[in-house]
C-alpha cells in the first residue's frame, strides 16, 4: 500500500545572508500553491511495517509523534530558535502543535529528507519573517533586477521571494531553511 503524510500546515522559512557581512540575514516565509508530498510504501517506515490499512498507520504515527518535542520546548537545543525567532513564529499560531522536521525524523527513525518540500510550485505567497541586523536604510537600497532590468529594493526582493535578485543583485547567498509541520499529520492513500 502506498501513502502520504500530510500535515495540517507547513511553515517553510528560507534563509539568506549577505556574503559581505554574515550577520545580515533575512528569513522569508514561502507558501506554495501545491506540494507533491513524498509517497511511501508500507515497507519504507517503521510505523507502517506490517500495516494493511491507513488507520493502522495513522494510529502508529500518532503514538510515535507523542514522543516528539514541540518547537515550544525544543528552542534550547536549536541555535536558530532563539527568543526573537520564536516570538515571530508565534505569529503563525500555537507552538505546542508545531514540530521541526528534524524532530519528526528523530521520533520516526528516518531521514529528514522525507519531510522536505522537494516538489512544489505555484508560489502562493511570500513574506519576510524576520530581518537580522539590516537597517531600514539598507532595506531601501536598490539594484537593477536580473529578472526584468527594473530597479528594485532589497525589501521588495525579499518580500516577493525574488531569490535570484537577492543572490545576483544584492550579493546575498542562500543559507538554509527551517521547515515546520503543524499537527495533526494525516495519513492519506
Amino acid at each position: 500500500m502506498k501513502f502520504k503524510l500530510i500535515p495540517n500546515e507547513i511553515i517553510e522559512l528560507e534563509h539568506f545572508q549577505s556574503k559581505k557581512d554574515k550577520t545580515k540575514k533575512v528569513w522569508i516565509r514561502v507558501t506554495w500553491g501545491f506540494i507533491r508530498w513524498h509517497e511511501f510504501h508500507t515497507n519504507d517506515l517503521a510505523i507502517s511495517k506490517n500495516c494493511t490499512t491507513v488507520e493502522q498507520i495513522q494510529k502508529n504515527l500518532d503514538v510515535a509523534i507523542k514522543k516528539a518535542v514541540s518547537v515550544s520546548m525544543i528552542k534550547k537545543n536549536d541555535v536558530y530558535l532563539n527568543d526573537n525567532f520564536l516570538d515571530n513564529l508565534e505569529g503563525y499560531g500555537d507552538l505546542e502543535d508545531l514540530y521541526n522536521i528534524e524532530e519528526l525524523s528523530r521520533v520516526l527513525s528516518t531521514d529528514k529528507y522525507i519531510f522536505e518540500n522537494n516538489d512544489s510550485g505555484g508560489g502562493l505567497s511570500a513574506s519576510v519573517f524576520q530581518w537580522d541586523n539590516i537597517s531600514e536604510e539598507e532595506k531601501q537600497k536598490t539594484a537593477t533586477s536580473v529578472r526584468d532590468g527594473e530597479e528594485v529594493t532589497l525589501k521588495f526582493a525579499a518580500e516577493n521571494f525574488q531569490d535570484d535578485v537577492l543572490i545576483e543583485n544584492f550579493n546575498y547567498e542562500w543559507g538554509h531553511y527551517k521547515l515546520f509541520y503543524r499537527l495533526p499529520i494525516k495519513v492519506e492513500e
